[in-house]
């Protein structure tokens, strides 16, 4: 889900770059 790409994103827990 988006949500949850950007929740990881924001917590920098998993880098992944689309």
């Amino acid at each position: 889900m988006v949500l949850l790409y950007i929740k990881f994103e924001m917590l920098d827990l998993h880098p992944h770059k689309m």
